[in-house]
């Protein structure tokens, strides 16, 4: 339980560089000119991106709070936060599913119409 710090901390950093390069890649795209269909693609593609980064930063903050929570003195409380890691990890894999869904659909779409 020693490093679970260090990992949170780990996780925290990453999560602020990804909302950082989804953020400097938003930018770039935005000022492209782009067909309706793609900015579509685009726009939703930085939402669900920026939501993994942002529920990666939940999770580390959880992961340091489970560390600084006495399981013994505080079962439930330990426990709850238990859950809401496992939840928000469930969440994670389902936003990631459901962009590489939109993703699949997009470029299928774009390699049909070449």
């Amino acid at each position: 339980m020693r490093f679970l710090p260090f990992i949170s901390m780990g996780l925290l950093v990453l999560a602020i560089a990804m909302i950082g390069k989804h953020l400097r890649n938003w930018r770039v795209w935005r000022a492209r000119p782009m067909d309706p269909a793609e900015r579509d693609y685009r726009t939703g593609q930085f939402r669900r991106r920026t939501h993994m980064a942002a529920l990666l930063a939940l999770i580390a903050v959880f992961l340091f709070i489970s560390y600084c929570i006495n399981p013994k003195e505080h079962p439930r409380l330990f426990a709850t936060n238990a859950m809401l890691v496992l939840l928000i990890t469930i969440w994670m894999m389902g936003v990631a599913v459901f962009d590489a869904i939109e993703t699949g659909r997009y470029f299928g779409r774009v390699s049909r119409r070449r």
